[in-house]
C-alpha cells in the first residue's frame, strides 16, 4: 500500500517508484480536482482508494490517467454531486465501484458506459431521486447494487440487470417499490428502515436473506404481511421464498401471527421477531420450520407458550424470550438440541425440578432479572456451561450446580446461606454471589472447587472468615470481600490461596491486617483495605510481598506518624 499524502508536492508523486505496486490509497486536498495527478506510471495498479478528499466534481476523461487495469475505484466520502455520462469508460475492468457518501443528485443515464466488468456498485448515502432506464444496460455481470440512504421516488421498470443477487434499499424512503423485481434471482434484499405501503416478491424462490426490520408492519395474517398502510410481501402470499435462508422482522408493530403463515420456508435457518408487540404464537405458527437454528422473539408481549409450540424445531440451537412477560417456564417439549436459552426479564417465580429437562445439549442459560424465589437446580445436572445467570428474588437453590458449570451468576438476589450447591461443580472458574444477604457459609461450600479463578462474595453480611473454607482454593487468583461487617482476619485464612494476586476486603470493619502468612502471598500485587477501622499495620510483612504495587489506605485510624512510616516505604498510593 502506497499513501501520497497532502504534504507532498506534484512533482514528488511522480517520482514514486510505483510500477510493481498494486494498491495506492490517495489524499487530496481541497485546492487539487480530481484528475490533477498524474499516476500514468502506475501502470499495474489494480486497487485505488481517493477517499475523503473533498473532490467536489468528477470531470469527462477525469480516469484517462488511471491504468485500465484497475479492477477496484472507492471515490466515498467525498462531495462529488453529479455523476456526467462516460465518466468511466476508459476504466474497462474495474469489478467494484464506491461512491458512496458523496452529494450526488443527479446521474446520467450513460454515466456507466463503458464500465462493462462492473460487478458491485455502491451509491449509498446519496441524495439521488431518480434512476433512468438505461442506466445499468450494460452491466450484464453486476451482482451487488447498494442504493441505500438515498431519497428515491421514481425509477423505471426493469431497470435492474437480471445478474443482481444482492439488492440494498436499506432508508430509501419509498413508500412502494414501482419497479419490477419479480424477474430477478435475488439471494438478499435488504429493505429496512422503510415505510412501504406495496412490494411484489411473489416469485423469488432463490431468495436466501430477507430484511424487513424498522418498518411498520402491524399484522401477519393468512401468509399476508401488511401493516396499517397495506403493506403486502409477495402479492399474497410469502410462499415464493422456499430458498429463504434469514427473515428478519425485527422492530415493527406486528401484534398477531397466524398459524402456518411459514408454512413453506422449509430452508429458513434464522427467524426474527424481536422488538414487536406479539402476545401470543399460536399452535402451529412455527411448526414448520424443520431446519430453524435460530428464534428470536425477545422484547414481545408474550406471557406464555403453547405446549406444543416448539415440537417440531428438533434442529433449533438458540432461542430468545428475553424481555417478555412470560410468568412461567415457557414449555421447551421437542427442542432438545438447544445450546442457548435466554429468558432475562420475565415474570418466572420457580423453575421446578422437571424443568429443562430434555435440554440435554443446554450450554448458557440466562434467568437474570426475573423474579424467582425458588430453584431445583440439581435438575439441571445436564448443562454444558458458559453462564448461568440468577438474579433478583432468589432464596433458596435446592441441589448442586452440574458438575460442568463454567461462570455462575447470582448476584443480586436474597441469599443468606450459602450452601454447598457448588462443589460437584469441578470446572467452575467465575462465581459472582454478591450483593445477597449472606451471613453464614457452610464450610464445605467451595469444596472441591480447584479451578475457580475469581470469587466474588462483596456487598453482603458477612462478619468473621475461616480459613476452613478456602482450603480447596487452589487456582483463585481473585477474591473480592469488600461491602461486608468484616470484624477480623483470623492468622492463616489465606493460607491456600497461593495464586491470589489482587485482594478486597475494602469497607468493612477491620481494625487489624494480619499478614503473617504474606510468605504464602507471593503473587500478590492488589490490596485493597480501604475504608476500615484499622489503626496499626505490619510493614515488615507489607514489603515482603515483591510484586504488591502501592496501595490506598483510604479512611482508616492510622496515626500520623503510622503514615509517615507507612509513605517512606513507598506503600501508598497517590
Amino acid at each position: 500500500m502506497v499513501l501520497i499524502s497532502q504534504s507532498h508536492q506534484l512533482c514528488k508523486v511522480r517520482r514514486l517508484p510505483l510500477y510493481n505496486q498494486h494498491s495506492i490509497y490517495v489524499e487530496l486536498d481541497k485546492t487539487e480536482s480530481f484528475g490533477e495527478r498524474y499516476l500514468v506510471e502506475c501502470a499495474n495498479i489494480s486497487h485505488l482508494n481517493i477517499t475523503g478528499s473533498h473532490i467536489p466534481t468528477i470531470p469527462p476523461q477525469a480516469c484517462n490517467n488511471f491504468s485500465r487495469l484497475i479492477k477496484e475505484l472507492h471515490l466515498d466520502h467525498n462531495e462529488v454531486d453529479e455523476m456526467k455520462s462516460q465518466i468511466f469508460n476508459q476504466l474497462y475492468l474495474p469489478e467494484v465501484l464506491n461512491l458512496g457518501n458523496n452529494r450526488i443528485v443527479t446521474v446520467d443515464k450513460a454515466a456507466f458506459l463503458g464500465v462493462a466488468k462492473l460487478e458491485v456498485l455502491n451509491l449509498r448515502n446519496n441524495q439521488i431521486t431518480t434512476l433512468e432506464e438505461e442506466l445499468l444496460v450494460e452491466q450484464l455481470h453486476l451482482k451487488e447494487l447498494d442504493l441505500s440512504g438515498n431519497p428515491i421516488a421514481n425509477t423505471s421498470d426493469d431497470i435492474l440487470p437480471t445478474s443482481l443477487k444482492k439488492l440494498y434499499l436499506n432508508e430509501t424512503y419509498l413508500s412502494e417499490i414501482s419497479f419490477n423485481i419479480s424477474y430477478l434471482t435475488l439471494n438478499t434484499l435488504n429493505m429496512k428502515r422503510n415505510q412501504f405501503s406495496k412490494i411484489d416478491c411473489a416469485f423469488l424462490p432463490s431468495m436466501n436473506e430477507l430484511d424487513l426490520c424498522d418498518n411498520k408492519i402491524s399484522t401477519i395474517i393468512n401468509l399476508k404481511l401488511l401493516r396499517a398502510s397495506q403493506l403486502n410481501l409477495n402479492n399474497n402470499d410469502i410462499r415464493g421464498l422456499s430458498g429463504l435462508l434469514s427473515l428478519n422482522l425485527d422492530n415493527n408493530n406486528i401484534t398477531d401471527v397466524e398459524a402456518g403463515l411459514f408454512k413453506d420456508l422449509d430452508s429458513l435457518n434464522k427467524l426474527n421477531l424481536s422488538h414487536n408487540s406479539i402476545e401470543q404464537i399460536k399452535f402451529g405458527t412455527i411448526d414448520y420450520l424443520p431446519y430453524l437454528l435460530f428464534l428470536d422473539l425477545s422484547y414481545n408481549k408474550l406471557i406464555s407458550l403453547h405446549p406444543n409450540t416448539l415440537r417440531l424445531l428438533s434442529n433449533l440451537r438458540e432461542l430468545y424470550f428475553d424481555n417478555n412477560q412470560i410468568s412461567n417456564k415457557a414449555s421447551l417439549s421437542g427442542v432438545d438440541n438447544l445450546e442457548v436459552l435466554n429468558l432475562r426479564n420475565n415474570q418466572i417465580t420457580r423453575i421446578e425440578e422437571e424443568s429443562f429437562v430434555e435440554q440435554l445439549r443446554l450450554k448458557e442459560l440466562d434467568l437474570f432479572g426475573n423474579p424467582i424465589t425458588y430453584i431445583a437446580i440439581f435438575n439441571l445436572k445436564f448443562l454444558r456451561a458458559v453462564n448461568v445467570y440468577l438474579s433478583n428474588n432468589l432464596r433458596v437453590i435446592d441441589g448442586v450446580f452440574p458438575t460442568t458449570i463454567e461462570r455462575t451468576s447470582i448476584n443480586d438476589n436474597k441469599l443468606e446461606t450459602l450452601e454447598p450447591s457448588f462443589n460437584k461443580s469441578k470446572t467452575l472458574t467465575d462465581l459472582d454471589v454478591s450483593s445477597n444477604k449472606i451471613s453464614t457459609i457452610n464450610k464445605i461450600a467451595f469444596e472441591g472447587l480447584s479451578k475457580l479463578y475469581s470469587l466474588k462474595l462483596n456487598n453482603n453480611n458477612i462478619t468473621s472468615l475461616e480459613a476452613v473454607w478456602f482450603k480447596d482454593l487452589k487456582s483463585l487468583n481473585q477474591f473480592n470481600l469488600s461491602h461486608n461487617n468484616i470484624e477480623q482476619i483470623e492468622f492463616g485464612t489465606f493460607d491456600s490461596l497461593r495464586d491470589l494476586s489482587i485482594l478486597d476486603v475494602s469497607y468493612n470493619k477491620l481494625t487489624s491486617l494480619h499478614l503473617d502468612t504474606s510468605h504464602l502471598l507471593a503473587e500478590l500485587w492488589k490490596l485493597y483495605f480501604d475504608n476500615n477501622q484499622i489503626s496499626n499495620l505490619d510493614i515488615d510483612a507489607m514489603m515482603s510481598l515483591k510484586h504488591l504495587h502501592p496501595i490506598s489506605l483510604d479512611n482508616n485510624s492510622f496515626s500520623c506518624q503510622d503514615l509517615v512510616n507507612i509513605d517512606c516505604h513507598a506503600l501508598v498510593s497517590d
